[in-house]
């Protein structure tokens, strides 16, 4: 990443963090509107899940206006107005207000799609013996593709084709949103692995699926906390999957600051409040204003 990118990717976190600590001041912004489909069924994946749809402050305000879409896994964890089975919640809408608010974000739609309890299924792409699970995130993909979208495209005001869709998640969700911009480019044009769980299959995503591939024209943004294990050498070698994988994807051609961007929090944890706190990072990566020309 060249310094102007890096100055203005630091820049945006200072300011936020300030707005972050803030609650009061983040509550008065919530102004979209959330709207949940229960149990929505699929012919590809054996678990029912919720799909919950933010529409922005002004959609119904604006009837012929269309918007592009930031599909989000692990749905129920991402919405501060949506308590979380987990008990913690990233507080997506509430980044998201306090940027658009700010002019740096255009508005979209946001759907978390509510994780089931085959989730260490759908958000892998290959078996890892050791958690006697995964390797079902093809079928997860179809299921986005095939089911999801279309149903959400004949419903919402979406503006349609992949140039419009960004793909986000964390851990699993983050590994399985890496994971699509290779096995689905054709989906999203852009994807956010927040501290992607790279260990899984003994780093099959590392050691086996990216070296033999080329790169695709899908933007993606990877981040990794350094407080992400249960003691310091776990820590390490998170940071140290994340930055060889992103080396790996600059070795394919993908260039810092450009249609890669690669992110350190050193004091963050793996859970919802720390990819609440940065969760602006991969939103302006994906519909920023700053980068519209």
């Amino acid at each position: 990443m060249n310094q102007n990118e890096n100055d203005l990717y630091d820049e945006l976190e200072e300011d936020w963090q300030e707005i972050y600590a803030e609650e009061d001041e983040i509550e008065a912004l919530i102004a979209g509107e959330i709207l949940t489909h229960y149990g929505f069924s699929s012919e590809y994946l054996s678990e029912e899940r919720d799909i919950m749809v933010y529409l922005p402050p002004f959609y119904h305000e604006n009837p012929k206006k269309k918007y592009p879409v930031v599909y989000v896994n692990d749905g129920n964890n991402i919405f501060a107005s949506v308590p979380s089975p987990m008990g913690m919640e990233w507080g997506i809408e509430t980044a998201f207000e306090g940027l658009l608010e700010d002019g740096l974000m255009e508005e979209c739609i946001i759907v978390g799609i509510g994780n089931t309890p085959a989730r260490d299924d759908e958000y892998s792409p290959v078996l890892d013996e050791d958690e006697e699970a995964g390797g079902y995130a093809d079928a997860y993909l179809d299921f986005l593709e095939f089911e999801l979208i279309p149903f959400l495209e004949s419903e919402y005001r979406i503006r349609k084709g992949r140039r419009f869709r960004a793909f986000l998640g964390s851990s699993l969700g983050g590994l399985v949103s890496l994971y699509a911009a290779f096995a689905r480019p054709e989906l999203f044009s852009q994807v956010g692995a927040m501290s992607p769980s790279l260990w899984w299959a003994d780093r099959y995503m590392e050691e086996e699926y990216l070296p033999e591939l080329e790169k695709t024209d899908v933007r993606i943004y990877l981040d990794m906390g350094g407080l992400e294990g249960d003691d310091d050498e776990e820590c390490q070698d998170g940071l140290l999957d994340a930055r060889a994988v992103a080396d790996l994807l600059v070795e394919m051609g993908y260039t810092m600051g450009k249609d890669l961007i690669y992110h350190e929090d050193l004091d963050a944890e793996h859970d919802e409040v720390c990819w609440g706190a940065r969760v602006h990072l991969p939103l302006c990566f994906f519909f920023g204003l700053e980068d519209q020309e």
